[in-house]
């Protein structure tokens, strides 16, 4: 006789083979290496914010204010894209907004809060799922997994959904405490930086009085001392936070349209 895990959602036919439930595909991928949550996390936060209305707004915006800006002019000549240009500096104005509030600890505590409802949910509603015996539309009879609790029956599929979710925020925490992904407080000392990192990428020079001119109409006022001051120590401190903010641009310019 061949065994079946009740926890698995399925049925079996008169032919004695169990159908199951099909999991949704999207549940099956999983990340595997910190590269790849690194990169998971930059797409999702770009992606999410580059539809919000305050940043298409103020795309539009600049856009319209420096269709005719010697500095932008100037980045585009030497080999900027005046696209990502004006992406960033978008980005550097509305991101500290738009920014989830990504901390180790909270995230950590997140990841206990899930596991505790969970256990909880558990203790407060045992459930078993037994074979039963059914008769189909035409008549046959079939056997199907029937949770004796209901709709409060947690299905295997769930639980291990959950389990994944709580462990991907714990290593979301892990990559904060290591500063390859940003939390919220340190974006948001840093997003200013964003379009220098774009430049200094691109033509391997920072050009801080023109981004500074530049940062000025997006309500960022700093002069170019101010800017190579905090660039520098970035370099040395945030390194890992400057290249989450590269693959955020390249991820940026692959899916928008903006």
């Amino acid at each position: 006789m061949q065994h079946f895990d009740p926890l698995q959602g399925g049925h079996l036919c008169d032919d004695g083979q169990l159908t199951e439930v099909p999991l949704d595909s999207d549940s099956t991928k999983r990340i595997n290496t910190d590269d790849q949550m690194v990169n998971e996390i930059a797409h999702w936060l770009v992606l999410t914010a580059i539809h919000h209305p305050m940043l298409l707004a103020l795309k539009g915006k600049l856009q319209s204010d420096l269709a005719r800006n010697e500095d932008v002019i100037k980045l585009e000549k030497l080999g900027c894209d005046k696209s990502r240009l004006l992406n960033v500096l978008a980005f550097a104005n509305a991101m500290p907004f738009l920014y989830p509030p990504l901390e180790a600890n909270t995230l950590r505590e997140l990841a206990k809060d899930l596991g505790s409802v969970f256990r909880r949910m558990k203790a407060i509603t045992p459930s078993s799922a037994l074979l039963w015996s059914k008769e189909g539309a035409d008549g046959r009879q079939f056997l199907a997994w029937v949770p004796t609790g209901g709709d409060l029956h947690i299905w295997h599929d769930l639980e291990t959904e959950v389990h994944h979710r709580a462990n991907m925020y714990t290593e979301l925490a892990r990559l904060c405490a290591q500063r390859r992904v940003p939390s919220r407080a340190t974006f948001r000392k840093l997003a200013y930086l964003w379009p220098v990192q774009y430049v200094n990428s691109t033509l391997q020079k920072p050009h801080y009085v023109a981004l500074s001119k530049l940062l000025a109409h997006v309500s960022i006022d700093k002069n170019p001392k101010q800017l190579k001051v905090a660039f520098t120590s970035a370099q040395t401190e945030y390194s890992s936070i400057l290249r989450w903010m590269d693959l955020a641009i390249t991820f940026l310019h692959e899916t928008a349209s903006l």
